[in-house]
């Protein structure tokens, strides 16, 4: 499910469908997030260096509100909101994505 239904190939998608449906692919891509959410905020677990968020306001699986309080990990943080994207915001905004990222980096 994306905002842009060109946001993908046939190809692209056809290339997903084969990994996710490899033995286990599903329950460790769910794992992944479970394991990430209850993270202790230690001074261990801290990204000090700058870091770029770009979120997709349209996002199904993940709202922006889990892009907020973040500083206590990420100190340094820069969040970058595309209203009209969803879940794959570098397929489905590209241009803008690659213009957040250059803008990031350009001291």
């Amino acid at each position: 499910m994306t905002s842009q239904p060109d946001a993908f190939t046939d190809d692209e998608v056809e290339m997903m469908a084969v990994a996710m449906s490899q033995p286990r692919a599903m329950t460790s891509m769910i794992n992944w997030y479970r394991a990430i959410r209850y993270q202790p905020a230690s001074k261990a677990n801290r990204i000090e260096a700058p870091t770029l968020l770009i979120w997709g306001e349209q996002d199904f699986a993940l709202s922006r509100d889990l892009t907020e309080d973040l500083e206590k990990w990420v100190p340094n943080i820069q969040r970058h909101y595309i209203p009209h994207s969803n879940h794959w915001v570098q397929n489905e905004a590209p241009e803008e994505v690659n213009r957040a990222i250059v803008a990031f980096l350009t001291p």
